[in-house]
């Protein structure tokens, strides 16, 4: 009985411990970087093949390990990706206001949180629709 015992937390810490993990998208490199001005942005890792990023006006495909967090409509505020900036995406956007790291897409200033000069940032293009 003790041996049953003692097999039965054991595998009630395993299963745990299985649960308690996740898989994140990640490279193993010497080095990265990503870079972004002057109206280009550049990901990189040492060691990965040049690959071809192809896009439309709707579309854009990319290749490789080092990929963006977002791909699809790049419409600064467009959150829900319909095609214009609303109420859905306001919605979105106060869901996640005050998050201090891993904001995500409403982290429209790439500081990692999301706060005022976010707000400021969404209410300039609030009702636009994306080109």
């Amino acid at each position: 009985m003790k041996n049953l015992l003692v097999l039965g937390i054991t595998l009630l810490v395993w299963a745990n411990a299985i649960n308690a993990q996740s898989i994140e998208r990640s490279v193993i490199s010497s080095y990265g970087m990503s870079y972004s001005g002057n109206g280009i942005k550049v990901d990189m890792t040492v060691g990965e093949v040049v690959t071809f990023t192809g896009s439309s006006a709707s579309v854009k495909i990319t290749q490789g390990f080092h990929q963006p967090l977002v791909i699809g409509n790049t419409c600064l505020g467009d959150f829900d990706f319909n095609g214009s900036v609303g109420l859905a995406d306001l919605l979105l956007f106060i869901s996640d206001y005050g998050c201090l790291s891993a904001c995500g897409i409403t982290d429209l200033d790439n500081n990692g949180a999301v706060g005022v000069s976010d707000l400021l940032l969404f209410s300039a293009v609030y009702g636009t629709v994306c080109p």
